[in-house]
């Protein structure tokens, strides 16, 4: 059955605390957080709690939860009941992608966690980047708090492969709720650019006021590696034969 729109799955995921591995949903999903067993990770992970303040779910763009128990939480709606599964609506959810013109820099994961914990943070219009030095065309304070002006299009999106248009009326952060992970790169109207860790474990790229059009890909370092093995041995391979060849002539003929 149906539970989430087109439009919502490209804006938001879920939430899965179901203990039965044979369920299946074709939706997009925050659970995979937990597969990957790094520090950076863990941290945010850890205080991705549905019986807590929901704070680092929404971060997560996290708009539902489905569980195969009741959660006690009165922040949570629940919004439906499949059988066993009980759908729970996550208030305040922030979107995939989304614009930050305003960023506090921070030295690592921790200190993102921490200053996330505080409260003090509005994530709406602002992110933490790690990693500094900051872009410094930031503004340095919030002179217009009005978002109305930024768009974000997601032209197409593949689990390797994100292309989208996002218009922005100052220099800001682009967001995506998706895991910082070694091997995605990106371009920015054709440029290759860096990409930041963002609230702990996420990611962020820094764009100018206009109209830009972002590319997000994947290369997985073992692809990468695979390739540079294969030109290796290519390389090798012909001057192998270059020189067997060579030599073979010398010994028919007597001549160098």
């Amino acid at each position: 059955q149906r539970i989430f729109s087109v439009r919502d799955q490209d804006r938001h995921m879920v939430y899965l605390l179901i203990t039965d591995n044979n369920i299946r949903f074709r939706i997009k999903s925050a659970t995979g957080l937990i597969e990957f067993p790094l520090p950076e990770y863990d941290a945010v992970k850890d205080r991705m709690d549905p019986e807590g303040d929901l704070t680092f779910l929404r971060l997560a763009s996290v708009k539902y939860i489905l569980s195969d128990r009741v959660i006690d939480n009165p922040l949570l709606k629940q919004t439906a009941a499949f059988g066993d599964i009980l759908v729970y609506e996550v208030p305040g959810a922030l979107d995939r992608f989304r614009v930050a013109p305003y960023a506090i820099a921070v030295e690592n994961y921790r200190e993102a966690v921490e200053r996330i914990a505080d409260g003090d943070i509005d994530f709406t219009t602002t992110v933490t980047i790690e990693k500094p030095p900051m872009p410094t065309e930031l503004p340095d304070k919030e002179t217009d708090k009005s978002l109305s002006d930024n768009r974000v299009k997601v032209i197409r999106e593949t689990s390797q492969k994100a292309d989208l248009e996002v218009a922005v009326k100052q220099p800001s952060f682009l967001v995506i709720s998706d895991l910082f992970y070694p091997g995605w790169k990106v371009r920015v109207n054709g440029k290759e650019e860096n990409i930041y860790r963002a609230n702990g474990a996420f990611r962020a790229v820094f764009l100018r006021p206009g109209r830009n059009f972002v590319r997000l890909w994947y290369t997985p370092s073992s692809f990468a590696a695979g390739v540079l093995i294969s030109s290796v041995f290519l390389v090798l391979t012909a001057t192998l034969f270059m020189v067997l060849r060579k030599k073979k002539r010398y010994v028919e003929t007597g001549f160098k």
